[in-house]
């Protein structure tokens, strides 16, 4: 990504998936010498009943080895919702307004890359419907019935937004 990439799925990442999304992020802060902008990073996942996300735990994880100046160059926004039996399920990764990837597929290490493996299908698409993808997400993330509630990371100037019904 060059410049914003919305990540929606039912589970944050795990095992080969959150090193994927860690060495991503690592290349995006290495790319990022030359631009003279920040890369923003929003990621919204459902908070499922008895499978909470902790929000701050995996914040940590994904910016724990980015270099020090990381700040000046990505922005990392990950959220988590619930509305009564209600939560994302969306599966989207829209990229600049350019590029989507999209279907039924969780970032769940278990279930898609070890023994008998899930097997669900994903589209890639280009053009307009990733522009409608990224206004999907940011109304996700402005969904009026919920409040946000800010922390950052100690070290960097990262946002996190965990929903709480008001």
């Amino acid at each position: 990504t060059e410049e914003w990439c919305d990540i929606l799925s039912l589970m944050p990442p795990d095992g080969l998936f959150l090193q994927a999304f860690k060495a991503a992020l690592r290349i995006i802060c290495e790319r990022n010498k030359v631009l003279v902008h920040r890369v923003t990073i929003r990621m919204m996942f459902g908070n499922i009943i008895g499978v909470p996300v902790n929000c701050n735990l995996l914040i940590n994880e994904l910016t724990k080895d980015l270099p020090e100046d990381a700040s000046s160059k990505l922005k990392l926004w990950v959220g988590s919702w619930r509305k009564g039996v209600s939560w994302n399920h969306a599966k989207i990764i829209a990229v600049d307004g350019k590029y989507l990837w999209t279907g039924g597929h969780n970032f769940c290490d278990s279930h898609y890359l070890k023994t008998n493996p899930v097997c669900d299908l994903g589209l890639e698409l280009e053009g307009g419907v990733a522009t409608d993808a990224h206004r999907y997400v940011r109304n996700c993330f402005l969904v009026p019935l919920f409040r946000p509630v800010f922390a950052s990371h100690p070290n960097m100037a990262f946002y996190f937004y965990f929903f709480q019904l008001c």
